[in-house]
């Protein structure tokens, strides 16, 4: 899922407390996308199990985020009520023709990884919606959590450059808090990042518009249900 949809479910996973640790835990694991780590380093159990003893008193809470994300991840990447997860089974051929422009991919399989990014959009953007304090509360714990520890606790664990895993801490910290995401201006404008951080392409603007309509559609009628606790 992304970034609000992780926001949401940490905090309903912690009896409604916004505990800004346990929210930048919940992010932690996409910051693969400027890569400070690999997409597995914390999209792993066992992983994310052996960091969090790593993390000092005052990081902890960390741990708990990183298993409310891994978790989450679970019902989008793998299983969703008893079929293939979220992301996946909400997908359309349609959506994936779309992605196909917006990444310049030759074929639908191509573009199947990434329209399950363009679903959990869709998730976002109407919990956004319907809920508008998640960004506000998700801003709010980034700024209240400094970087500078958590950039040790991963540059020891993952055997990585100190000073540059904290850079690219905050190059994620600051793609999240720079678009708004309540608008579908803020989206286009992320997607055009991702695309170049992560494929090293341009986004087609217009089909990533559509495509972000699509998913908004697709995902309406139930995306309560896949980040509830």
């Amino acid at each position: 899922m992304f970034f609000n949809a992780h926001t949401y479910h940490s905090v309903k996973r912690n009896g409604g407390v916004a505990e800004p640790m346990r929210i930048v835990g919940a992010l932690l694991a996409d910051s693969a996308i400027t890569g400070v780590i690999s997409w597995m380093d914390l999209h792993d159990k066992a992983a994310i199990q052996a960091f969090t003893v790593q993390l000092g008193k005052d990081e902890s809470l960390l741990g708990s985020g990183l298993m409310d994300h891994y978790e989450l991840d679970l019902r989008s990447h793998d299983n969703y009520e008893g079929n293939e997860g979220y992301a996946f089974s909400h997908q359309t051929p349609q959506l994936r023709e779309l992605v196909m422009r917006v990444c310049g991919f030759d074929s639908p399989d191509q573009a199947r990884g990434i329209a399950h990014n363009f679903i959990e959009s869709g998730v976002d953007i109407n919990l956004l919606r319907n809920n508008s304090s998640v960004q506000k509360e998700m801003h709010k714990a980034l700024g209240a959590v400094g970087v500078g520890s958590i950039a040790k606790h991963m540059a020891g664990f993952f055997e990585s450059n100190s000073v540059e895993t904290k850079n690219k801490l905050v190059a994620y910290s600051d793609l999240i808090m720079k678009c708004d995401l309540q608008e579908l201006d803020g989206w286009t404008t992320l997607w055009a990042n991702i695309t170049s951080l992560l494929l090293e392409k341009e986004a087609d603007k217009q089909a990533t518009r559509e495509a972000l309509l699509l998913a908004i559609e697709l995902t309406a009628k139930d995306y309560q249900k896949v980040i509830a606790t």
